[in-house]
């Protein structure tokens, strides 16, 4: 019984996390990228991109932003690491347990590459307004 509540309050919760508010991402607007801390000062790992006060669809902005040439070097190198990581999720979650917990340092490291060069490309995007 008690698996199961946990089950459900755990759904609730992706669901509920994946239909929060987000919009489209605007042409010739500025992005603010936000890092959120914790009470303690520490960040959390959770990065926002707001445009006008409103959070960005990451996806919705990454294509975006691909289209580009301002940016689209960086694009192209967080696109390589993004891919590289949905590689290395999917065998791991093939081969689960073992598998994964080989692969998550990997995976992670290359998620943080992928956001490194997508702030890249969003500083030069926003470079490139001035």
């Amino acid at each position: 019984m008690k698996k199961r509540i946990l089950f459900i309050a755990i759904a609730f919760l992706f669901t509920g996390m994946s239909f929060a508010q987000r919009v489209e991402m605007k042409t010739g607007e500025k992005i603010e990228v936000k890092e959120l801390v914790n009470k303690k000062g520490k960040k959390t790992g959770v990065i926002q991109f707001i445009q006008n006060g409103e959070k960005l669809k990451y996806m919705s902005m990454f294509k975006t932003l691909e289209g580009m040439d301002v940016c689209a070097e960086n694009i192209k190198i967080a696109r390589k690491h993004r891919n590289g990581a949905l590689i290395m999720t999917t065998i791991g979650v093939i081969t689960i347990p073992l598998g994964y917990l080989i692969l998550i340092g990997p995976i992670m490291s290359k998620k943080k590459k992928e956001i490194k060069y997508v702030k890249l490309a969003i500083e030069e995007y926003n470079n490139s307004l001035e």
